[in-house]
């Protein structure tokens, strides 16, 4: 006996094809989740690493969950993606969160229309996110020299951002290896920085490559002033908001510490500091160091660090001496003791020489000069 017909299962599965069409067009959520996840792999899976498209198309995907109100989703997808990557960039869901909020600073912080250029291809992702999926900061263009030899890559960044400007398609997307002289064309419009801490920019001159409070360099073609520099890097790093990593300090996690960025925080606004210090501008000096000293109390490298900038200032040292004397006495187990340790006993020491011989040598002139002038009565 015959339950269905043959022509009655084909109008069934017809009408079920149209309900999963229709459902896709009102919400296509699952959908897109399910693109996602697959784009994903490449992320952190070495079979996938290499279909290069999936990188960015991974972001693009991740945007489009955000736009539908499911920013929980795409962050569930990168936190997966996260816990999977190596060690040298592997993190919790927390750790990502300060990452993702570093180079969310770091993009507010730049000109407009700046270009970014960025190493290796994991150290692309965070921006991404942040750029494609939450449309922060769109008129940045991100370049990465390790896919720089896709064409693909070059395409998606042709399509994506504003070099038409500057250079035409053909000669963009089929010039192959020739980065050099893309950068130099770039630079002849757009503000051109690096994320790097130990830079090897063989395409421009290094008299044209200043620090900037980025993790990275700066090209500057035409020779400016020390104190124009220092501004602009005030400027820069005034724009910044480090409040997540102070609410989440990450001293106690060494690989957080190195995977999120956060370990180049301190140097990045001493440099700053000092370099205003230099420049005669003292002022501007004690207004970036009210903003990040709340922001910057958890990081003990910091700590002896601004004992010797309030030095410089005029201030007394012993208030940031205390403080990490204090950390110090409490964490005699922690992973960075003994650096911490071996950096407070030389500030220490060159504090102390550079203090002591200057109070005495100027207590002898002054005992001199009273024998001088007696001598002349």
């Amino acid at each position: 006996m015959k339950i269905i017909s043959k022509k009655d299962a084909v109008r069934i599965l017809i009408i079920l094809a149209i309900l999963v069409i229709l459902v896709w067009i009102l919400d296509p959520t699952p959908l897109v989740k399910w693109r996602t996840e697959k784009h994903a792999k490449a992320l952190y899976s070495s079979r996938y690493t290499e279909n290069y498209p999936w990188h960015w198309k991974v972001f693009s995907d991740m945007g489009k969950l955000i736009e539908r109100k499911h920013h929980e989703i795409a962050r569930s997808i990168l936190d997966s993606a996260y816990m999977d990557k190596s060690n040298d960039y592997r993190l919790n869901s927390t750790g990502l969160d300060i990452l993702l909020d570093i180079s969310a600073n770091i993009l507010r912080s730049l000109p407009m229309n700046s270009v970014l250029v960025i190493d290796q291809i994991d150290d692309i992702h965070p921006f991404w996110f942040v750029q494609i999926a939450e449309g922060i900061r769109p008129d940045v263009i991100l370049l990465n020299r390790e896919f720089w030899n896709v064409p693909q890559y070059r395409k998606f960044l042709w399509n994506n951002s504003a070099i038409e400007d500057v250079i035409s398609k053909n000669e963009f997307i089929g010039n192959d290896n020739n980065i050099a002289k893309i950068l130099r064309r770039l630079s002849q419009k757009f503000p051109l920085f690096f994320t790097c801490k130990d830079c090897n920019i063989i395409e421009l001159s290094e008299n044209s490559l200043y620090r900037m409070p980025i993790i990275g360099y700066m090209y500057i073609p035409k020779k400016v002033s020390d104190t124009s520099v220092a501004e602009l890097k005030y400027t820069m790093l005034f724009a910044q908001n480090w409040n997540l990593v102070c609410e989440n300090p990450p001293i106690d996690d060494k690989q957080m510490y190195y995977n999120t960025k956060s370990s180049e925080l301190a140097y990045i606004l001493s440099d700053v500091a000092n370099d205003l210090i230099k420049t005669g501008q003292d002022s501007l000096a004690h207004n970036i160091l009210e903003k990040f000293d709340k922001w910057m109390s958890w990081e003990p490298y910091y700590l002896v660090m601004r004992a010797d900038i309030a030095r410089k200032l005029g201030d007394d040292p012993k208030l940031w001496f205390g403080k990490a004397q204090n950390w110090l006495d409490n964490n005699k187990n922690h992973w960075n003791y003994s650096i911490i340790r071996t950096y407070y006993d030389s500030v220490k020491s060159v504090l102390d020489t550079s203090t002591m011989p200057q109070s005495s040598g100027k207590s002898e002139s002054k005992q001199s000069h009273r024998k001088n002038i007696r001598r002349r009565k």
